[in-house]
């Protein structure tokens, strides 16, 4: 048995490996820019227009590094391109250094073109003459093509806003170092393309970047103000700055508290009504499990929760108990004594968890129920009312046992299912744990959340199906899994 764990926890490793890889790369595409979509940098955004500020605060997230520990790429791409901040500049660098095919003459010409940029983004239009109506028109005017021409790869239409600028510009006076500029970028680009390889983008080109990568950053930290999520950091949420590792400790335990308690009652109820169905099967309690049983397989969570909330915390209907939370704001106070907090929790947790159990107990009983008759018409059963023992003894001490096994595994297989169920149960209820945390990360586009619940529900899915091996292998002590040394006769 110890054989079998230790085989089964080895081969966690390169799951978690691959689970980590899926997350990061949800982390790594997600749409949207972290500096600009952290609510906590909004002072630093309105310094954003500071390439320097904006290329430190990049730095400290490790957003200059390339991706991973490798790439496969082409001799006509430029291996630096995840320095580039911009992600639309990023993309027209990519396509047009595929038409340029040399690396060297495309980062060349995208430098002459940041020259021209800061050049324009310099003037200013409260000296004279650039304070005139007719000026400030035009500077805006080229400012907009120039933005729009770093973002486009299509020739066609750069040369139609190439066209334009060069217009504006003759016409504008004052700008001669801006003109310069922007004419030795552009007849830099017109050698390059005159000039062009792009059959080098047929040639691939596997380019090593060491452990000095964002994944591995990622990982294992930088030793200083990064630990990595094998340390438990996933890093700072998008909504209010605070570390992810601290909304998830503060919230996880009532998820894991009400799944836990909503599955360990599902499946007594399972257990006790399969037992008493399958002893008393013409029992009027019996007929009333049954219907029940289809009722509640049948029935989606959230319809459950919402008749529950609707027949008992309804003033209308019966007002016995709270509807949302998990405590009452205005009398709860966290530095009463234990027990009495854990009396103040009680009424808030029986719905949530009444719920939960009922939307697993249709399927879990079900499937025992199911196994458990399959069981009382086997050849061994028939072999034991033959030897005279009663059906009470059979269905307990030989069916039961064996009908577990299917159970046990489908019970490894439902957990993953539980925990998704928890996004509609504690929206419903608004209990603070980890489904609301899911739903609302899901709303705000909270990347880093969202990228670790993911691992850790991966994680979960995991264990739930080890639990589900290691409770069939006390179930049934046929099974074996790992191989005997064979005897010499």
């Amino acid at each position: 048995m110890m054989r079998f764990l230790m085989k089964r926890l080895l081969w966690f490793i390169p799951t978690l490996g691959l689970i980590s890889l899926l997350a990061f790369v949800i982390s790594v595409f997600a749409p949207g820019d972290p500096l600009r979509d952290t609510q906590y940098a909004t002072e630093a955004n309105a310094q954003n227009s500071d390439n320097a500020t904006y290329q430190l605060r990049r730095k400290n997230l490790g957003l200059d590094l390339p991706v991973f520990y490798f790439t496969l790429e082409t001799l006509a791409d430029c291996d630096t391109l995840y320095r580039i901040a911009d992600a639309d500049q990023r993309n027209m660098l990519y396509r047009m250094g595929r038409k340029i095919g040399n690396a060297q003459q495309t980062m060349e010409w995208f430098h002459a073109y940041l020259q021209t940029d800061t050049l324009i983004n310099a003037v200013s239009t409260a000296e004279f003459p650039y304070n005139r109506p007719a000026f400030k028109n035009n500077l805006i005017a080229i400012k907009g093509l120039i933005y729009q021409i770093s973002r486009t790869s299509s020739l066609e239409k750069r040369a139609i806003r190439a066209d334009s600028i060069n217009t504006l510009l003759r016409t504008s006076p004052g700008l001669l170092p801006v003109a310069d500029s922007w004419r030795k970028s552009e007849a830099m680009l017109d050698i390059a393309l005159e000039h062009n390889t792009w059959w080098k983008q047929w040639i691939p080109v596997l380019r090593f970047h060491g452990l000095n990568n964002q994944y591995h950053l990622w990982l294992w930290g930088n030793g200083s103000n990064r630990h990595g999520i094998l340390s438990g950091d996933f890093g700072v949420s998008y909504r209010d700055g605070q570390p992810v590792s601290a909304h998830i400790a503060s919230k996880i335990k009532w998820t894991l508290l009400i799944m836990s308690m909503g599955l360990t009652l599902a499946c007594l109820l399972a257990y006790y009504g399969g037992l008493f169905s399958s002893s008393n099967p013409s029992h009027l309690f019996s007929k009333s499990i049954n219907t029940l049983s289809y009722a509640f397989w049948a029935l989606p969570l959230f319809f459950i929760a919402n008749l529950s909330l609707l027949l008992f915390a309804n003033p209308d209907m019966l007002d016995w108990l709270p509807g949302s939370g998990l405590r009452n704001a205005s009398t709860f106070d966290p530095h009463w004594p234990l027990l009495r907090r854990i009396a103040h929790y009680i009424p808030h947790l029986i719905l949530p968890v009444c719920v939960y159990a009922l939307s697993a107990f249709g399927f879990l009983y079900r499937q025992f129920r199911s196994a458990l008759q399959a069981e009382m018409r086997k050849d061994y059963i028939l072999a034991g009312r033959a030897r005279g023992l009663t059906e009470k003894q059979l269905l307990r001490h030989h069916a039961l046992r064996n009908s577990l096994i299917p159970m046990i595994t489908l019970l490894g297989q439902y957990l993953p299912l539980l925990v998704s169920g928890s996004v509609l149960l504690e929206t419903i209820f608004s209990i603070p744990g980890m489904g609301l945390e899911i739903y609302e990360s899901t709303i705000s586009k909270d990347y880093p959340m969202i990228v670790a619940l993911f691992t850790l529900f991966g994680f979960f899915t995991m264990l739930g199906y080890l639990l589900a091996d290691i409770g069939i292998a006390f179930v049934d002590p046929r099974i074996r899994y790992f191989n005997q040394v064979k005897k010499d006769a």
